[in-house]
């Protein structure tokens, strides 16, 4: 568009005219690029509004086709079982059947559940796949942490100031 600008005032340019034509034409050019912008937003405007409507009946369809066990189990964020710091993280067969029955909506992870870096991505893959055996919908990770003396994450991780000093800056 700014091209287009360009182009018109260099040939405006050229042109024998009066300072009322020459700012005539530079208005009329104006004019058009304006209208330009404004279609270009108003069809970016329905490009975005069909887009929504089409999430909108893909959620529709999906909320529709789940039962009412399913719509409250996905309201639900759950711990799962303690494991032994240092093992492989294979769940319980309690915290599996809550994932894959209950069809939660996601998992909170305590000091409990996290060793290392290493073990805890071994833990949510397999938390992963035993989800998706039976539901399409992603699960909600959370972890208790509020940093400082409650903190959960490995000490190589750990760079997150507390809670307090957080408040302390106002």
């Amino acid at each position: 568009m700014l091209l287009m600008l360009s182009l018109a005032l260099a040939l405006q340019a050229c042109a024998p005219t009066t300072n009322e034509d020459s700012r005539q034409a530079t208005s009329d050019v104006e004019d058009k690029i304006q209208n330009e912008v404004v279609d270009d937003r108003q069809a970016c405007d329905i490009e975005r509004e069909n887009e929504l409507e089409a999430r909108m009946r893909k959620i529709t369809s999906q909320l529709e086709s789940m039962t009412i066990e399913e719509k409250i189990g996905q309201m639900l964020i759950t711990s799962i079982e303690e494991r032994t710091p240092g093992a492989a993280p294979i769940l319980s067969p309690a915290s599996a059947d809550l994932i894959r029955d209950k069809k939660i909506g996601g998992v909170i992870f305590f000091g409990y559940n996290i060793d290392t870096e290493e073990s805890t991505q071994e833990l949510i893959a397999e938390i992963k796949k035993i989800s998706r055996e039976t539901s399409n919908l992603p699960l909600f990770y959370a972890l208790d942490e509020e940093g400082g003396s409650a903190s959960r994450l490995p000490k190589k991780k750990k760079k997150t100031p507390s809670a307090g000093s957080i408040g302390a800056t106002g």
